[in-house]
């Protein structure tokens, strides 16, 4: 059996984890560039799971065996940062509303179905090991992940069949708004653990030992 690490992960699902991390790394540039030379802001807005979930799953790996107040420092740079890129992709969606640029439909279902390829890898190498779980989160979150890029794929077809770039907009539109709605909880969480670190006697808030992204939190339970 192999030995577990203070965060519940055996040796054989740190490995798997740092695999995902280069994994979701690397998911997270094709759709950007992908994204970029289309048009398709939703193949862009996709990648912030990407983005979000290897963020998170780095943190909690390299948080191993750290201070509590180093974990919530580090998981308040993570929330700030997610929100800010979500900020900026919420903008880029906007002047694409005003801009009207059509996306190329064949490259936004190459993008689509290279993240969904991603997704199934994943996926698979997070699959549950042992009774307690402890990749169950990152599964979750990778299954969730899968769910949006089929959203972008069908997108794609609309594009095709229309013309137009509605169906990527609207695509990317939903897909802001739900990022933002749980990276903004997620960061006023982060926020408060910070704070009451930073107050003696306090309950000192921590990371959670199994990453997640965003897209995961609401479905924690």
């Amino acid at each position: 059996m192999d030995d577990v690490t203070p965060a519940g992960l055996t040796a054989e699902q740190r490995r798997r984890l740092w695999l995902v991390v280069a994994i979701y790394a690397g998911a997270f540039l094709i759709e950007q560039g992908i994204g970029s030379l289309s048009p398709s802001q939703a193949l862009k807005t996709d990648s912030l799971d990407f983005l979000a979930m290897g963020l998170s799953s780095a943190l909690s790996l390299w948080a191993i065996g750290r201070s509590a107040e180093t974990q919530v420092m580090a998981t308040l740079g993570r929330a700030g940062l997610l929100v800010l890129i979500g900020g900026l992709t919420a903008l880029a969606t906007l002047y694409q509303f005003l801009v009207h640029a059509v996306p190329e439909p064949a490259s936004m279902a190459a993008g689509a179905l290279a993240a969904l390829a991603a997704n199934g890898v994943a996926f698979y190498l997070l699959r549950q090991q042992g009774p307690d779980g402890a990749l169950q989160s990152g599964r979750l979150a990778a299954r969730n992940d899968a769910i949006g890029t089929g959203a972008v794929l069908v997108a794609a077809g609309l594009v095709a069949i229309t013309n137009t770039a509605a169906p990527d907009l609207v695509v990317a539109g939903v897909m802001v708004v739900l990022f933002l709605g749980t990276a903004l909880p997620a960061l006023d969480r982060a926020w408060r653990d910070w704070r009451a670190m930073q107050t003696p006697g306090a309950p000192q808030g921590g990371q959670d030992p199994a990453p997640a992204s965003p897209s995961s939190d609401t479905e924690a339970e």
